[in-house]
């Protein structure tokens, strides 16, 4: 495959964040050499290599966004204003963004989160987006975690009673306004 690609190392004996070694970028098209872990080389690491993110000539006016939550909210309980974060788990070229907003409300039965900001590779991205469904911790869709069903209405989730959103739910959302 052609194009430009990064050069990561992670450790996996103590995790942490991606290190860059003595290689940091690669050309693809043939057989590379990816070069030395960033420390104790004789020890176990991983190699990530992937392609360089180019943020597009035209950005989407609207696409669809699947995204897992980066903490719990609760509709009962939440609080307008409270900060939110998720990460991007499709679509693959924005696989591992985060995504930065607020809950818009949360009251009763109603939950409603806006998202403002994308956050890849060290670039801000203003967006806004629109909630399109929901797929609970466990894989469920349209459902939440107390497995009562859940409907969208005016852009917020909506069930019988007051529910949970676990830090590990996916939110569908649509992407209004993606500008780089």
């Amino acid at each position: 495959m052609r194009g430009a690609f990064e050069v990561k190392w992670y450790d996996p004996r103590f995790g942490g964040e991606l290190q860059d070694g003595s290689v940091r970028t690669v050309e693809g098209g043939g057989i590379r050499n990816l070069g030395q872990a960033p420390a104790e080389r004789t020890k176990d690491w991983a190699v990530l290599v992937r392609r360089i993110w180019q943020a597009p000539a035209s950005p989407p006016s609207a696409s669809g966004f699947l995204v897992k939550l980066g903490e719990p909210v609760t509709s009962g309980e939440g609080h307008q204003g409270d900060k939110m974060t998720a990460v991007v788990i499709s679509p693959e070229r924005y696989l591992g963004a985060k995504l930065e907003g607020t809950v818009a409300e949360a009251r009763g039965t109603r939950l409603r989160l806006e998202f403002n900001s994308l956050v890849f590779r060290s670039k801000t991205i203003p967006i806004r987006t629109e909630m399109t469904g929901l797929v609970n911790s466990k894989g469920a869709r349209d459902i939440h975690e107390s497995g009562r069903p859940v409907r969208l209405a005016a852009g917020a989730l909506v069930s019988s009673a007051p529910f949970a959103l676990d830090e590990d739910s996916e939110i569908r959302l649509q992407v209004q306004e993606l500008a780089p």
